[in-house]
């Protein structure tokens, strides 16, 4: 059976946001993903290993540290954009979104339920009950990341494996140039199901409290995947989990690959 994160970003590919994790949250210890990270991806998580564009001794670099001769990097603001998204749902292209409620319950809790027609054996949905995103990368046409990347990556691959004893590829080092945050979420991949099946994704007592699960209505899919947001009242509207990732990484050929 296929791992739900890589259903899920497979399926999601074609959104024009980057590369969609599974698992937006973040190591506490580390910190919120952020442009000049430099790790890899994990059962649809992001690790990061340290951030070029901080210094050494910077809360994003404590945890790991820095290669040896780290020299941080500087992009220029004019290099940057930022935009905000309004929209509560991304799907993959052979789902049709159907019918979304939200019943008010007792005190400010409510109901939920999101459901959606499948015409593929395979999907993906991402649902942000803020109906709120915002994105920040570095622009595709600036060369300085591509450019601190060629010079670099042989070097980070070297002390990633000798110094952090982590097993990762070449090609699976990621250097971040953006990135797509939210305040909370909820995911869902399925796999194997039958066509032209419907998923509904709902629970009770709130968006923000209830556990969700993905029930498909003919229960005929072997592989059916949720994953959502756990969030605590004071931590409820920060825009810190990362839906979609940019980022630039080494692939054969010297040649530079991104997304």
């Amino acid at each position: 059976m296929p791992a739900a994160s890589n259903v899920y970003a497979h399926a999601l590919a074609d959104e024009d946001y980057g590369y969609p994790l599974w698992d937006p949250g973040y190591e506490q210890k580390a910190g919120e993903v952020e442009i000049g990270d430099v790790g890899f991806i994990e059962k649809g998580r992001f690790v990061r290993l340290f951030n070029v564009m901080q210094r050494p001794d910077d809360e994003l670099n404590a945890l790991r540290g820095v290669p040896e001769g780290f020299r941080q990097l500087t992009i220029d603001e004019k290099h940057i954009s930022t935009s905000s998204i309004n929209r509560d749902s991304f799907w993959s292209k052979h789902i049709t979104k159907v019918e979304a409620k939200a019943t008010a319950g007792a005190g400010s809790t409510f109901d939920a339920s999101l459901t959606y027609k499948a015409t593929s054996s395979s999907g993906a949905i991402l649902h942000l009950p803020t109906g709120y995103a915002e994105e920040r990368q570095v622009s595709e046409r600036s060369m300085i990341m591509h450019e601190y990347l060629r010079r670099n990556y042989e070097h980070w691959h070297r002390y990633i494996q000798q110094s952090q004893k982590f097993t990762v590829a070449e090609n699976d080092l990621l250097f971040v140039r953006g990135w797509v945050k939210t305040a909370d979420w909820i995911v869902a991949a399925f796999a194997h199901s039958k066509e032209e099946e419907g998923a509904s994704i709902g629970g009770g007592h709130g968006l923000f409290k209830a556990s969700f699960s993905i029930d498909l209505a003919k229960q005929e899919v072997q592989g059916g995947w949720t994953n959502r947001c756990a969030r605590t009242k004071q931590e409820a509207h920060q825009v810190d989990q990362c839906i979609f990732i940019h980022f630039l990484k080494h692939t054969a050929h010297d040649r530079w690959n991104g997304c």
